[in-house]
């Protein structure tokens, strides 16, 4: 499963007598479901997308904006779980739809390949305040790496990148692709935090300010991975097409969303 959400429902949640709840949150709900429904033994895996500006629509802690123009939260506590099974169960319930309209091919190989791209970055500043500001000053910084694992299964490529990438990036690099089915996976080998878009930069958000990466970090990010799908990129001794099989190209009529 690829969904570009937070497992945040619960996230600075407490019980009713101010002791922190254990959940496994959407992922664990959802992942739950699918298992329940197969059963057999079935093991089903969450894996998170370009969510790095993306809440749940639904939280047990929230924020609310009060008359005088001051913002406050508000807890729902132990309730919040219940949000957490319904939303768990819709995600599941997709899955399910989708998984039953695939038809299985003869089992290609699996590749993988790993790839340091540079992007812009910023100083990074610790105690920011949450709430929106009307200006921020960026700090500029020398060019940072970005790791990439790239791993090809048939059709399907799945891109993994340590940030959570913001999904407007992450809606970009699959447009631009040239396989019908690929999957953007954030928070792989680690995690780095928020790679937002550029419009985050000039709206001064939480995940701008608390970024590492400068503005068209992103988008740059984005568009080399796209680069390197097209199989224009060498590496040890041959380029990525010849290595991969990447060098054909795919009719964007054929290309759909997974």
């Amino acid at each position: 499963m690829n969904e570009a959400v937070q497992s945040s429902i619960m996230d600075h949640s407490e019980n009713k007598d101010g002791s922190k709840p254990v959940t496994a949150d959407i992922a664990g709900a959802a992942t739950r479901f699918v298992e329940q429904e197969y059963g057999g033994g079935t093991v089903a895996i969450f894996l998170i997308g370009a969510a790095g500006d993306q809440a749940p629509i639904f939280q047990g802690n929230r924020y609310v904006q009060n008359r005088n123009g001051s913002t406050s939260r508000v807890d729902i506590h132990e309730a919040g779980l219940t949000l957490v099974d319904l939303i768990g169960e819709r995600l599941g319930s997709e899955t399910l739809q989708v998984s039953e309209g695939i038809k299985a091919t003869a089992a290609p190989a699996i590749q993988v390949w790993r790839r340091t791209l540079k992007v812009p970055s910023q100083a990074g500043s610790k105690g920011l305040p949450t709430e929106p500001v009307m200006s921020y000053i960026c700090q500029s910084r020398p060019q940072i790496e970005v790791p990439v694992v790239l791993m090809r299964i048939g059709d399907i490529v799945l891109v993994g990148l340590q940030a959570e990438l913001a999904a407007n990036a992450g809606a970009q690099l699959k447009a631009n692709s040239p396989f019908p089915h690929t999957i953007v996976v954030t928070m792989v080998d680690g995690g780095a935090k928020y790679m937002p878009d550029a419009k985050s930069y000039e709206r001064f958000t939480y995940e701008a300010r608390n970024s590492r990466y400068a503005r068209g970090a992103a988008e740059l990010t984005a568009s080399d991975i796209d680069g390197l799908l097209q199989g224009d990129e060498a590496v040890s001794g041959g380029s990525v097409g010849a290595g991969f099989g990447w060098r054909r190209r795919l009719p964007t009529a054929s290309r759909s969303a997974v």
